[in-house]
């Protein structure tokens, strides 16, 4: 049986599109997130990029291929494809818009679709409170680097 879930939030920070855009990059955020580790599969720019692909794996020992489907920072949208072998694909869009000149809302939207019972199991676990846990942790990291750099 196939399980699907969307969650979607968001959160504000004080600076522009502009400086909070390129932080949004799964090789980037080695710099922002502890603990974050990406690698670089395709990339001209060794960034994030359209066409791009990156590999990370999650805290549950499950290796996730990244696929940027979009990266426009004129429009603030960053459109993901993930891929977890044999567990679960998931739909991973932001949506950076400034709402004043230091001050920017990122909105987040998670689609997944299982592939397996154990991908089901995964994310059945994926309550809202995490979701949203990880969303005011991602605020307040983006807000402490860009303050300290």
């Amino acid at each position: 049986m196939i399980t699907e879930l969307t969650r979607k939030g968001s959160f504000q920070v004080n600076y522009s599109k502009e400086e909070v855009f390129p932080l949004l990059c799964p090789k980037i955020e080695e710099k922002w997130i502890p603990g974050w580790k990406c690698q670089v599969i395709k990339s001209q720019s060794g960034y994030n990029e359209k066409g791009a692909i990156f590999k990370t794996e999650t805290a549950f020992n499950t290796e996730l291929i990244w696929c940027t489907n979009e990266y426009d920072i004129e429009t603030g949208n960053i459109d993901f494809i993930l891929f977890a072998k044999d567990k679960y694909v998931f739909r991973f869009n932001i949506k950076v818009v400034q709402n004043a000149p230091n001050s920017s809302e990122l909105t987040f939207t998670h689609s997944f679709s299982s592939l397996s019972n154990e991908g089901s199991a995964l994310i059945e676990a994926y309550k809202n409170e995490d979701f949203q846990g990880r969303l005011n942790t991602l605020g307040m990291l983006i807000e402490t680097y860009l303050k300290t750099n």
